[in-house]
């Protein structure tokens, strides 16, 4: 338990140049993985868009904190990847007036 607290902690990796691309990719796609699970259970999935973007913004700064510049890459560039996903599968084509 103290080992798996150690490698989440931000604060202990401070200074060490040992960087994982594994663990933001994963992180990143199991958001994905559960917010649509979540959006195809309640069958409304404009109902996870704003708590998504909240939850990326948040992995973003613990990533970049965590992993430095890498690691915030990685979660940022997975993120719009997902944004533009959900911008393709829910049909948005921009604005429409009234």
């Amino acid at each position: 338990m103290k080992r798996i607290g150690k490698y989440l902690n931000p604060i202990t990796r401070l200074g060490i140049k040992k960087y994982s691309i594994i663990f933001p990719l994963t992180v990143s796609l199991l958001t994905a993985f559960f917010s649509e699970f979540v959006a195809s259970v309640l069958n409304d999935p404009n109902i996870v868009g704003v708590y998504i973007v909240f939850i990326n913004i948040i992995f973003i700064i613990y990533f970049a904190f965590r992993d430095g510049i890498r690691g915030g890459t990685i979660i940022t560039v997975m993120s719009l990847l997902y944004y533009a996903y959900l911008i393709d599968a829910r049909g948005y084509r921009g604005q429409e007036l009234v």
